[in-house]
């Protein structure tokens, strides 16, 4: 008795198929775990993708030049509260932006002070930008995962303290623990 054509062709289709999927499986769940849900900023911590969310700092001037002639030449921003809520053993942590590049608008800063959060502005002009103060700012790496997805790291390792992203005032605030 003859095999029926039509009949092998779906048993291959069918086999096909079958290895197709079992090997996209894996590969589905990488990509999965690859990409954050959402936009936004992600702390990677482990296997999971922690949101870090904005907070509003607040911008005081700061000592006695701190405006002349209505422009402010150095100023301080703070949040309130001595820790972050998200917390992280990792000391070099992995923060993905999905959906720009972080180059172009962020900085890691290394957040002082005693019973609140601080970072300082250094001098700038009317009509300029603020730049964060030296001391404060924590060099990184950045590179390009895949589309619209961006891994910023510290270039060296991070002493334990509290740590934030700035985007002018507003900060993404995380802590790194002993």
């Amino acid at each position: 008795m003859k095999p029926c054509p039509k009949l092998l062709k779906c048993f291959c289709l069918v086999l096909l198929t079958g290895v197709f999927v079992c090997c996209l499986s894996p590969l589905s769940g990488w990509a999965s775990s690859l990409s954050p849900p959402t936009y936004g900023i992600y702390l990677q911590k482990g296997d999971e993708w922690v949101k870090l969310d904005y907070q509003r700092g607040y911008r005081t001037p700061l000592g006695e030049m701190g405006y002349v002639m209505g422009i402010m030449h150095q100023s301080r921003v703070f949040l309130l509260g001595e820790r972050a809520k998200n917390r992280i053993s990792d000391r070099k942590p992995s923060i993905y932006f999905f959906g720009a590049n972080p180059a172009d608008f962020y900085s890691l800063v290394k957040l002082t002070g005693d019973g609140i959060r601080e970072f300082h502005y250094s001098t700038y002009f009317a009509g300029g930008s603020p730049k964060v103060a030296e001391e404060y700012l924590v060099r990184v790496e950045i590179e390009k995962v895949d589309k619209d997805l961006y891994r910023m790291a510290p270039a060296q390792e991070l002493a334990p303290g509290e740590y934030g992203v700035v985007l002018g005032e507003s900060i993404c605030a995380f802590g790194v623990d002993k």
